[in-house]
C-alpha cells in the first residue's frame, strides 16, 4: 500500500525554521531568567542598603534633650550694712603690727597743732599835733550845730547858776572812732558828765594824717555852758 502525502501537509520544510525559532525562544528565556535573577539580587541589595542606611540614621539621631527649667532667682532684699567695729587709736608707745608680721614703729601722735600766737601789728601812740588835724564830719560849723542840738544843760547847774567852759580831751583813732574821753577841767553841777556824754555820742570823725596816712591823734574840745 503506497502512502500518499499531501504536499501542503509536509512539515519537513519548516523543520529548520522551527528549530531556529525554538532555539531563539530558549535563548530569550535563558537571558530573561538571568536578567530577572540579577534584577532581583540588585533589588534585594538595594533594599538591604536602604535598611542599613535607615537603621544608621535611626541610631545616629540625637536624643532631644529637654530644656532645663530655670529656677526663679530669690528676690534680693536689701540688708542693712553691718556696723564696722570701732577703731581704737594706736598706742604711740608701741609699734603697729602689719599683715606681713613686720614691726613698724611710729612716732608720737600729734593730737593738736600748736601755732605761735599771732602778734598784732604794733599800735602807734596817738599823735598830739598831727600834720592834719582830726575833724568833725562837716567842719566846725557842723560841730557847733551838733553840740547845740544834743547838749543838755544840767538842772542842778541851772538852779545854782553854774556856767562856764568844760575842756574835754579824747582820742580820734585812725578809723575815726572816739575813745579815751577825759575831762581836763570841769565846772561841776553835772556839766562835766553832760560834756562827756555828748562827746561819746558823736559820729565818726575824719582822722588826722601824718605824711598822708591816717593816724590816731588827741583832740581837746572846749564845751561852753551859758545861762540865758
Amino acid at each position: 500500500m503506497q502512502n500518499k502525502k499531501n504536499k501542503g501537509a509536509d512539515l519537513e520544510r519548516f523543520r529548520f525554521a522551527m528549530l531556529f525559532l525554538g532555539l531563539g525562544i530558549a535563548v530569550v528565556s535563558t537571558l530573561s531568567a538571568f536578567e530577572f535573577s540579577s534584577f532581583t539580587n540588585q533589588r534585594a541589595a538595594m533594599d538591604d542598603m536602604d535598611g542599613k542606611a535607615l537603621n544608621e540614621e535611626l541610631f545616629d539621631l540625637p536624643e532631644e534633650e529637654e530644656p532645663e527649667k530655670e529656677e526663679p532667682e530669690p528676690p534680693v532684699t536689701e540688708s542693712e550694712p553691718e556696723p564696722l567695729p570701732p577703731v581704737l587709736p594706736p598706742d604711740p608707745t608701741i609699734g603697729i603690727q602689719d599683715t606681713s608680721n613686720r614691726q613698724i614703729t611710729t612716732g608720737p601722735i600729734i593730737t593738736h597743732i600748736t601755732r605761735p600766737p599771732v602778734t598784732p601789728p604794733p599800735t602807734l601812740p596817738p599823735v598830739d599835733v598831727p600834720e592834719k588835724m582830726a575833724e568833725f564830719p562837716g567842719g566846725t560849723a557842723a560841730l557847733y550845730k551838733y553840740l547845740g542840738e544834743n547838749l543838755k544843760y544840767p538842772s542842778m547847774a541851772r538852779d545854782q547858776g553854774i556856767q562856764g567852759k568844760v575842756y574835754v580831751k579824747f582820742v580820734v583813732s585812725s578809723t575815726g572812732q572816739i575813745s579815751k574821753i577825759k575831762v581836763l577841767r570841769g565846772i561841776g553841777g553835772g556839766c562835766d558828765e553832760a560834756a562827756e556824754l555828748v562827746v561819746g555820742n558823736m559820729p565818726k570823725w575824719t582822722p588826722g594824717e601824718v605824711a598822708g596816712e591816717p593816724v590816731a591823734s588827741y583832740f581837746t574840745l572846749p564845751i561852753k555852758f551859758v545861762l540865758e
